[in-house]
């Protein structure tokens, strides 16, 4: 049997300094995001800033604790900026070793790649380092079940995150949505089904988050001058996407999912 073994170094911060609820690793991953604003901001030019001022910057901020981090330029046309992480993978005769080490900040850079074009982008993209660096639990990836399912619960899986990710659904009813996911589920292991809505949920949450410090860092900078892109930032968040819809459908399915497992484990252990 093959076994799997992931390796994460340099991704979150020491867990004495990010103990606490939610609520509080959120609000801290806001405080730093803010903090990196009013430190880069006023080296920025316009919307563009140098690679060199925000690496200095973001090392500023994370104040001497190790988060690697590596800043490339987007090449994919329909993402501004995009934040994942560093993997490399190794297999041995009966182990698959995944290793990571720290993050890939991608955005939007000049042919130089040394300006950023759009401090904007940057700081949505360190929102959502922030709020990984705080929240561990965002990155344990489960990607046994992408190596080990069969390609048609893949596919299915792939479709029900495209279903979350893409606007392709901005116009079905929270009603119409859980239908829709649930019929993709329909036959998936209960621990897949699991898995993959709790990364669903942390992902729309830091969604929501890095929107909204793009908004609030907009109105800070300048509110007139950026009004028109707050507001267009506003409706593709809020109104193509429906981020916050999503989320309700995603814990509304989530919360009846572990609501069958906890009754199926309730009837299997009250025969023992």
């Amino acid at each position: 049997m093959i076994k799997l073994e992931t390796t994460f170094n340099n991704t979150h911060l020491p867990l004495k300094i990010i103990q606490g609820s939610e609520k509080k690793r959120f609000k801290m991953a806001k405080n730093l995001n803010r903090d990196f604003f009013q430190k880069l901001n006023p080296k920025c030019n316009g919307e563009n800033c140098s690679v060199k001022d925000f690496e200095n910057t973001l090392n500023e901020i994370l104040n001497g604790h190790k988060i690697s981090f590596q800043i490339n330029k987007e090449t994919r046309k329909e993402c501004n900026g995009s934040l994942g992480l560093n993997i490399k993978g190794t297999e041995e005769k009966d182990k698959i070793k995944f290793f990571i080490n720290g993050y890939r900040i991608s955005l939007p850079l000049d042919e130089s790649e040394k300006i950023i074009k759009d401090k904007f982008v940057a700081f949505h993209e360190t929102r959502h380092l922030f709020d990984k660096i705080t929240n561990p639990k965002m990155n344990q990836h489960r990607l046994g079940h992408v190596i080990f399912t069969s390609q048609d619960v893949n596919d299915k899986i792939g479709l029900i995150w495209q279903t979350f990710f893409d606007n392709f659904a901005n116009k079905k009813s929270k009603s119409e949505l859980i239908k829709q996911i649930e019929g993709y589920f329909k036959g998936i292991d209960s621990g897949i089904k699991i898995d993959n809505l709790q990364k669903i949920r942390m992902k729309l949450k830091t969604e929501i988050n890095a929107y909204n410090d793009e908004i609030n860092l907009m109105k800070k900078d300048s509110f007139f001058k950026y009004l028109y892109r707050i507001i267009n930032t506003r409706i593709y968040s809020s109104k193509l996407m429906k981020y916050k819809l999503k989320l309700k459908v995603a814990n509304t399915i989530l919360k009846k999912e572990l609501t069958n497992q906890r009754n199926k484990n309730a009837i299997l252990y009250s025969k023992h």
